[in-house]
Order: C-alpha cells, then structure tokens, then sequence
C-alpha cells in the first residue's frame, strides 16, 4: 500500500492511499486554517471527504489513511485538526 499527499493549492492537500494498479482505494483531503482559541491563533488541519472504495471497505483503508494524515499534520507543526462531518440533511 502507498501512500501519497498531494499539494492542491497553497492550503489544501490531497491524500491518498493506492494499492497494486488501484490508484486511489482511500483518500481525504485536507485544508490548513487558523483557528483562534483565546488570545491564540492555531494551525488547524481539518480534514474532509474522507471516503474508501466500495470493494475496499471494512479493510481499515480510511482508519489507515487517517492514522497516516495525523501523522503528516503533526510533522508539519499542526496544532489542532478537526474532522468536518456532513450535515444531517445530507443524511
């Protein structure tokens, strides 16, 4: 399994996890934001679309690339990261 993490633009990052010839059986991305918390402006990561291909799934891909993605931002002097869910009328 590789891993890979993609420059997008000057704050977004795309990471992907491929396996064999499948390019892309997980991925998210990931966007860097400030984030005030008092007097304090923190790096923030948040991560969105995480999603893993059908026939991949219940494989621990997504855990996997998460894992991987935490790892990254933590290298990369992140602060904080937060996970943006979808709403409940998308549901």
């Amino acid at each position: 399994v590789k891993l890979e993490c993609l420059k997008e633009s000057e704050s977004n990052w795309r990471i992907t996890l491929s396996k064999d010839k499948e390019p892309n059986i997980s991925s998210l991305w990931l966007g860097e934001y400030q984030m005030k918390y008092g007097a304090s402006l923190l790096r923030m990561g948040g991560i969105g679309g995480v999603g893993t291909g059908e026939a991949y799934r219940h494989q621990g891909f997504a855990r996997r690339i998460m894992d991987e993605s935490k790892a990254w931002m933590s290298n990369q002097d992140f602060d904080v990261a937060m996970l943006f869910g979808i709403s409940n009328k998308d549901l």
